[in-house]
């Protein structure tokens, strides 16, 4: 569906004659521009007075009759890229996965709403690795609310510069909508699944699995010492010293193991379901900022 974006750029966009907005000298085959944000294309460096209706609804037109054959176009298009988002990926010798398409719930579709208004403005594109990524996108569907939300680390700053944040009535919280987003998926692709759950209340969670197991370790502390029963009776006092090495590192050998199992396959899950496209330009520009610890300097993308 054709969507009006929020601001505009006098003279900035490069446009062919069915008003298709150039991508690195590509036309888009669903963006479409006219009027004052495309006139470069017909005045050049120059303004003449009195066009500006003119080339609006000259352009317009064209502009609109190419959206409306795009949209009539995209549901067979649709249909294809929700084969391949769906997981028609070949891994090895093993057989084809198919992961259903489904509709977008209320917060991703918060993230929608509010990558599209930023997608408009582009004033914090160098904030983080959210916003770069942002730009490569025209749409914001489910899997690509998800990827979002996990590259945010919830700084704030761009809460902070937007001019659209609340009390504006388009109310942007780019931090907010992220974090619950985040949220979910760290209850999808819990692994194990039925532990997913326990995200909803990790406060109460963490306080419960941290008291079971000081109890549990200790339990097994007093039963190497001969049982409770004994160590009461001898009177001996019991030290840090009693813990013997091979209790310890078994156990929370044990639990380190299985949180590094549990991080594995969950990732393994999130990466397979978000079917990224094209990452090899992508890969090499995500590495630089990783390594130069970039969106971790001094905020503002490290300005």
């Amino acid at each position: 569906m054709p969507e009006p974006g929020i601001t505009f750029t006098y003279l900035g966009l490069k446009v062919n004659e069915q008003a298709a907005v150039h991508f690195a000298g590509e036309p888009s085959p669903n963006l479409f521009v006219a009027g004052e944000m495309m006139a470069g294309n017909v005045l050049g460096k120059g303004y003449t007075a009195g066009v500006g209706m003119t080339i609006g609804t000259v352009f317009g037109r064209i502009a609109g009759a190419q959206a409306a054959k795009a949209a009539l176009a995209a549901p067979k298009k649709a249909h294809m890229a929700a084969r391949v988002a769906g997981g028609e990926a070949k891994r090895g010798d093993r057989a084809r996965r198919r992961y259903p398409i489904r509709a977008a719930t209320g917060r991703e579709s918060e993230v929608a709403r509010v990558m599209k208004i930023c997608n408009a403005c582009r004033y914090c594109e160098g904030f983080c690795a959210v916003f770069p990524a942002m730009t490569r996108r025209l749409a914001f569907g489910p899997a690509d609310a998800h990827y979002l939300a996990n590259l945010c680390h919830n700084c704030g700053a761009c809460l902070h510069a937007c001019q659209y944040a609340p009390p504006h009535e388009f109310a942007v919280n780019v931090p907010q909508a992220m974090a619950k987003v985040r949220g979910e998926t760290y209850a999808s692709y819990a692994w194990l699944k039925a532990l997913g759950g326990l995200y909803k209340n990790n406060g109460l969670t963490v306080a419960l699995a941290m008291a079971a197991g000081l109890a549990l370790f200790l339990l097994l502390t007093v039963m190497r010492q001969g049982g409770l029963w004994r160590v009461a009776c001898t009177g001996r006092r019991w030290h840090l010293r009693d813990l013997s090495a091979q209790l310890c590192w078994r156990s929370f050998g044990l639990v380190f193991g299985f949180a590094v199992l549990a991080l594995t396959l969950g990732v393994r899950r999130f990466w397979r379901e978000i079917t990224p496209g094209k990452i090899s330009a992508a890969r090499a520009e995500a590495a630089g900022t990783a390594l130069q610890l970039t969106y971790l300097g001094r905020g503002h993308g490290g300005l």
